[in-house]
């Protein structure tokens, strides 16, 4: 049974999948790029449950359905036509939707794909090991810049896009342009508020040869007047965001056990 799953999960091996342990389950495309992930638990030696967010859901529900595997599947039905309905809000902008995607490499998982076994996607990330890749970083949001963007919601002239709290993302998938003087180094994907750091962080990716520390500048919203519903009129900003660690938190560093965390 471990075998129907490893064909689609990338960056885990289920050679150990013992009862009552879970793994980090993460599907590929062919070309390489990550769905998304879950936790996959063994409840006993034919039963498995998994839980997440929908896109990696539905993909297991597809490659079920095309495959030739004696499984039977129950899912939570408000992962239905996620697909179909999910936006991509930002100020990155791109025809290809390839450009929106990581691959397992940038996310730090690299280190533990399967690389015995057969899994969809394999061919494509070999090509992709020797890199360079860019890297998962945490974003640290400018105060001055943040108190701006939202002291501009109670002035009369277009405010810049309103930043939510605790959570800032305004569409199922948020895209922003980082950017290094008039160069694009990096995307901004998943932004909020930690009261523990008191401060705006965002997660994403950056260049190889951007620096731990450097200051980079964040464009957020959308690149010209939307459509969106679930925006309103704005203006964009520019946030500047030191490229700081990940994890962030300094206790997850320096006192969490060693891990893939801890290695990005």
């Amino acid at each position: 049974m471990p075998r129907r799953f490893s064909i689609m999960s990338a960056s885990t091996t289920f050679a150990d999948f013992g009862l009552d342990r879970a793994k980090h389950f993460v599907p590929a495309t062919p070309a390489g790029h990550v769905i998304g992930d879950m936790i996959i638990l063994r409840e006993r030696d034919d039963r498995f449950i998994l839980v997440g967010r929908a896109p990696t859901a539905n993909s297991t529900r597809f490659q079920a359905a095309i495959g030739k595997w004696r499984v039977r599947l129950t899912h939570d039905p408000r992962s239905d036509s996620y697909e179909a309905s999910g936006s991509i809000g930002g100020s990155f902008v791109s025809d290809d939707i390839a450009d929106y995607c990581v691959n397992p490499f940038e996310l730090g998982y690299g280190f533990y794909i399967g690389w015995k076994s057969e899994f969809i996607g394999k061919e494509a990330l070999a090509k992709m090991a020797d890199g360079p890749d860019r890297r998962k970083i945490t974003f640290e949001w400018n105060r001055e810049d943040v108190l701006k963007v939202i002291a501009s919601g109670f002035e009369d002239a277009t405010p810049y896009k309103w930043i939510g709290f605790p959570l800032a993302n305004y569409a199922a998938s948020n895209a922003d342009m980082v950017m290094q003087g008039d160069r694009m180094v990096g995307l901004s994907m998943f932004s909020g508020y930690s009261f523990n750091e008191r401060c705006m962080l965002s997660l994403g990716v950056v260049a190889p040869e951007v620096s731990k520390r450097d200051v980079l500048t964040l464009r957020r919203g959308e690149p010209d007047d939307t459509a969106k519903t679930s925006t309103e009129r704005h203006q964009q900003a520019g946030i500047r965001v030191p490229v700081g660690p990940t994890p962030y938190a300094r206790e997850a560093r320096e006192n969490c056990a060693d891990s893939w965390r801890t290695r990005c």
